[in-house]
């Protein structure tokens, strides 16, 4: 059975769209919809399936003038996606860091340095700093876009700038975790595979790590469907040559 051109059209927007998996299949599935009661709407007045589908796809719009509408879309999703775990994780790493160094008995035996105190307290109002512009993110992309001519366009930066952060992160981690006395030796006194509290160690370890793993991810997507390619202009002319004959 051959491909009918609204299976055509709506393969090519599928090529042309990037973003969270879910959205797009939805946006394709309406944009089907759509389509589909257009064509039963020009076979009700008498025209052959060929024509009826011809007809509705030129009143839909071709994929080039459609899809830069779906594309802002999913950029605003997969950046609204990336602000709110960014704030789940600032939080909640937060948290875990001032647990951490009460429960490893950081600093038990003697008192920080000076410089010491003023890098972290500069890096506790860093990350409140960045939890605060997160949300305000958050807000942007979501109720925000009443009043925000183009939002999606803010949607490249979230990514590169949570890649950022993320970075300035490790590396204050690393700081703080060579500097602190009994930080490190805590930790790793944990962390024995005949102690039944390795295994929560190592869990911890992980809710530690793979957060920030996957708000980088998160981030890198974000970049990647803002900056997303649409077809060119002449490989749109021969697919629309194909659709319209």
């Amino acid at each position: 059975m051959s491909e009918s051109a609204i299976d055509s059209y709506l393969a090519d927007m599928r090529g042309s769209l990037s973003g969270p998996r879910r959205l797009k299949a939805e946006l394709l599935q309406e944009t089907r919809d759509s389509l589909d009661d257009a064509v039963e709407a020009f076979r009700e007045v008498g025209y052959d399936q060929h024509e009826a589908e011809s007809m509705a796809l030129a009143d839909f719009g071709t994929v080039a003038e459609v899809a830069p509408a779906y594309q802002r879309e999913l950029a605003l999703a997969q950046a609204r996606r990336t602000a709110r775990w960014f704030v789940v994780l600032m939080a909640a790493q937060m948290f875990l860091a001032d647990e951490s160094w009460q429960s490893t008995g950081a600093w038990s035996d003697r008192q920080p340095s000076a410089l010491y105190l003023v890098f972290t307290r500069f890096w506790d109002y860093s990350q409140m700093l960045f939890v605060v512009v997160a949300v305000l993110a958050l807000f942007t992309f979501g109720l925000g876009v009443r009043y925000v001519s183009a939002p999606w366009r803010f949607a490249r930066i979230t990514g590169m700038v949570t890649l950022v952060v993320l970075g300035l992160k490790a590396l204050a981690s690393f700081v703080l975790l060579a500097a602190t006395p009994n930080l490190a030796s805590g930790i790793l006194s944990h962390v024995s595979l005949t102690s039944p509290k390795s295994l929560l160690t190592l869990v911890g370890l992980a809710i530690w790590v793979l957060p920030n793993w996957y708000v980088g991810i998160s981030a890198i997507r974000c970049i990647a469907v803002s900056t997303a390619r649409r077809l060119g202009t002449a490989d749109l002319g021969r697919r629309r040559s194909a659709l319209y004959p």
